[in-house]
């Protein structure tokens, strides 16, 4: 949670350090700043959360989870085809209908997700929160009449920080049939993730992402590229887990570094050649590299390339194949377990690349 660190005695990262790291890739690849309003959905594009409605921001970034950027946008389209999404106009703000989503037979959504990848566990956990949502959401309109019919204050959560417009308008969304989750705007990150946790299906990363994006709280959101980064720059000890990293590091990194640092690390992961995953050091394309941030990391799961060990032309050509142009989409079989994601759910590892589409994997 944040506020704490599993790693008190592990001192590292400082302020100055992760300004250090943050203006070099600054230098690299540009600023990377929070926008100061966020966009309306896209019916093309899945995303990780950078949405303004909360719920659509988290169905979006269970859809985007354990597949390809290209898979989960797929994915997206197929769902406003068969769901429709609500007047951006409106109370709905452009998010896709999720509470027809929740009425729908199961094998509906299924189908739709069914590019994606994990569509039968992806569609049951959803399925499972819009109706957690639902149930709840007729909980608040009920405390919310009685509020104004006895003067009672309501006692659902969320609601003695909100404002009665607040309360209105979440109300009148209630009332048009449209989930929604935005009490959880009036509460700090503190509060915000145990209450986004409850929902079975959704972790720390994907917590850390909707708080960042969604919300724009500086929560310094884990993905493999950066929890790659963290494990190189000695941020937190070799063997910390992804959520253990998150914890860490949201404690030691300083607030306003947090967005800018989490997509630096995406965008510097994909493009820098020693930095991704699936190489090796000693190739030609390995030694053609300069990473500006060489004097500060320590690759210590790299291994060095391997000879060619057959002698044709084509068993040499397959060598070279495999060891200069690994795919993106691989990782050495020592790390393979240790740099995978998690979620939150035993069988979730996922590759995640920026909300504003600068990887070809989604979250």
């Amino acid at each position: 949670m944040p506020g704490r660190t599993p790693f008190p005695n592990h001192q590292g990262p400082t302020a100055e350090q992760c300004q250090i790291v943050h203006d070099i890739l600054t230098a690299q690849h540009g600023e990377r700043k929070s926008p100061s309003k966020i966009l309306p959905p896209s019916t093309e594009v899945a995303g990780c959360g950078e949405v303004p409605d909360i719920l659509d921001a988290m169905m979006r970034t269970m859809v985007s989870a354990n597949t390809k950027m290209t898979n989960a946008d797929k994915v997206i389209k197929e769902i406003i085809k068969a769901y429709g999404v609500l007047d951006k106009d409106g109370l709905g703000a452009g998010s896709i209908d999720w509470n027809a989503v929740r009425m729908s037979p199961i094998q509906k959504l299924r189908k739709a997700m069914i590019t994606g990848g994990l569509s039968k566990v992806k569609s049951e956990q959803m399925k499972e929160i819009l109706n957690k949502v639902f149930e709840e959401n007729q909980l608040r309109k009920a405390a919310f009449v009685k509020e104004k019919e006895s003067g009672e204050a309501a006692s659902v959560k969320g609601a003695a920080k909100m404002s009665q417009g607040q309360k209105d308008h979440q109300l009148l969304k209630i009332d048009n049939g449209i989930l929604t989750l935005d009490h959880i705007r009036t509460m700090p990150a503190a509060e915000a993730m145990p209450e986004i946790l409850q929902y079975k299906g959704i972790g720390i990363k994907t917590t850390s992402c909707l708080l960042l994006f969604c919300l724009q709280q500086p929560s310094f959101a884990v993905d493999t590229h950066v929890w790659r980064f963290c494990l190189w720059l000695g941020w937190v000890p070799r063997k910390a887990s992804a959520d253990k990293t998150f914890k860490h590091c949201d404690y030691r990194v300083p607030d306003e570094l947090k967005y800018g640092l989490h997509q630096l690390f995406i965008v510097h992961g994909q493009q820098c050649y020693r930095c991704r995953s699936g190489t090796a050091k000693g190739t030609a394309q390995w030694n053609s590299v300069v990473c500006p941030l060489e004097h500060l990391l320590d690759r210590f799961e790299k291994h060095e390339a391997k000879a060619p060990k057959k002698s044709t032309k084509a068993s040499l050509k397959e060598e070279k194949t495999n060891i200069e142009e690994p795919s993106k989409e691989t990782v050495d079989e020592d790390t393979e377990q240790a740099l995978m994601e998690d979620d939150g759910a035993e069988d979730e590892t996922q590759s995640r690349s920026s909300e504003n589409g600068s990887d070809g994997n989604a979250i």
